[in-house]
């Protein structure tokens, strides 16, 4: 059986980083990486299968510190370690929030556009036409809530950039988009 992750760990060591007491940023994503392997193990293979209550905060604590090192990655022009620390928050996100997609969304869109900015053109294609794929499903659904519309915003931008995008999907996305969020309040 594996160790749980121990997120306060990789929190002081991009803290550390981000100070400029640690140096190696390959360091600490090799510490991020760990840790998500760590957490994956926790997870179950079945679907069905309920996570531990401890999984939920150490994957937003993993998830948290992916954000912040990207950030300071990005900040010190680094576009190929912000990406691999992009890709790092997916892992999480996936794993333990897979069905809320107004967290995954986004997350999979930061790291699609990085890529892009890497020039990693296929690999950002792959990425955009996978939130497609999996968020189409969601056009059927009749929600009106904050996360709802991330979502479809999320589907929206992946239909932009994607090039295996039909027109139509994207104007039924925009439709759905303002029918659900731009009408008049009724009080």
């Amino acid at each position: 059986m594996s160790r749980e992750p121990e997120p306060q760990v990789v929190g002081h060591a991009v803290q550390e980083f981000i100070d400029g007491s640690l140096k190696d940023g390959d360091e600490v994503l090799l510490l991020l990486q760990e840790h998500n392997n760590r957490l994956r193990a926790q997870v179950p293979t079945n679907p069905q299968a309920a996570l531990r209550a401890n999984v939920f905060p150490q994957a937003f604590e993993l998830v948290r510190h992916a954000v912040r090192l990207a950030q300071e990655f990005a900040r010190r022009q680094d576009t190929m370690r912000e990406e691999k620390a992009l890709h790092l928050r997916t892992g999480p996100v996936c794993w333990v929030h897979g069905h809320h997609r107004h967290l995954v969304g986004p997350a999979m869109l930061d790291w699609a556009e990085c890529n892009e900015r890497l020039g990693n053109q296929e690999k950002a294609a792959m990425i955009y036409d996978a939130v497609v794929k999996d968020f189409v499903e969601i056009l059927d659904w009749d929600q009106n809530d904050k996360g709802y519309k991330i979502a479809l915003e999320s589907l929206k931008k992946a239909l932009e950039k994607s090039p295996q995008a039909a027109p139509a999907l994207l104007e039924k996305t925009n439709r759905k988009l303002a029918v659900t969020f731009d009408k008049p309040s009724e009080n």
